[in-house]
């Protein structure tokens, strides 16, 4: 029996009716990867066939952090017929069943971004044949923090320093930034935290870690404050996304080779 959501910001049935009426309008299918503890993990994939990297954006990999589900839908929601011009891969909520019940974990108590090193975890290893060799000029992963007093995000990659701080700026007019010079085990400025390494208290390896070191060529991590107001949550998520895809396009108009050098086209695809 599928549980029934404790509030309806974490209705999973509506969130995936409403991702599934986003796939017919951009023509692509909302795909099933994978079915854990009986509930569906799914992906929208804009480009089925291109050699030119693309970017990646997933959210709800935490059960408790559900204005990230929601400002990713509202976001792209907004995109509409403009997604299929374009190459993404997107994953709309990681952990259902997490998502269904409050609850951070998976159905064995798992932190399931911190499994990505293993490759027989039931997500994992579906979620892996699913990107394959994919390359990703960018990979937004969305978070919420409890104990956050402000939005804040983490960045890897030379190119994405100056987009992440754009767009922490924009979603700054929401929610303002987190101004702690010391965040979650990291020295931050400005609510932006670029690791050096690894913190020795991290277990395994993040979602936004495996992209790092196999697909991605830039990380954008942002997390807002759950203490505060969800749809100011989900409206910050939503700013975000959309000031990163701005630069992104605004690039792609500068470099020869139009917008396949930065934001991929799918024009073409099988």
């Amino acid at each position: 029996m599928n549980a029934r959501a404790p509030h309806p910001a974490h209705d999973f049935t509506a969130l995936v009716a409403r991702w599934k009426r986003l796939a017919r309008r951009v023509g692509r299918p909302l795909v099933e990867v994978a079915r854990v503890s009986r509930q569906p993990v799914y992906a929208l994939r804009t480009a089925t066939e291109t050699e030119a990297p693309g970017v990646y954006a997933s959210a709800g990999i935490h059960g408790d952090e559900p204005a990230a589900a929601w400002g990713l839908l509202a976001w792209a929601e907004a995109e509409g017929e403009r997604l299929r011009e374009e190459n993404w891969m997107i994953f709309p909520c990681l952990n259902p069943w997490g998502f269904l019940r409050n609850d951070r974990h998976d159905a064995q108590g798992r932190d399931l971004n911190r499994v990505f090193h293993e490759a027989k975890h039931p997500l994992v290893a579906s979620w892996r044949r699913f990107v394959g060799a994919s390359r990703f000029r960018l990979s937004v992963t969305l978070h919420e923090d409890f104990d956050a007093r402000g939005i804040y995000v983490y960045q890897l990659g030379n190119g994405s320093r100056s987009l992440a701080q754009r767009a922490l700026a924009a979603a700054a007019r929401v929610i303002p930034c987190d101004t702690r010079t010391f965040i979650d085990g990291h020295a931050a400025k400005r609510g932006v935290i670029r690791p050096v390494r690894k913190p020795r208290f991290l277990i395994g390896e993040p979602e936004a870690r495996r992209l790092w070191r196999r697909h991605a060529e830039g990380i954008v991590n942002l997390e807002t404050p759950s203490e505060f107001a969800f749809e100011d949550r989900v409206r910050a998520h939503r700013e975000f996304l959309a000031c990163v895809v701005a630069q992104l396009r605004k690039a792609s108009k500068r470099v020869p080779g139009s917008v396949e050098a930065v934001l991929p086209s799918a024009r073409g695809a099988a």
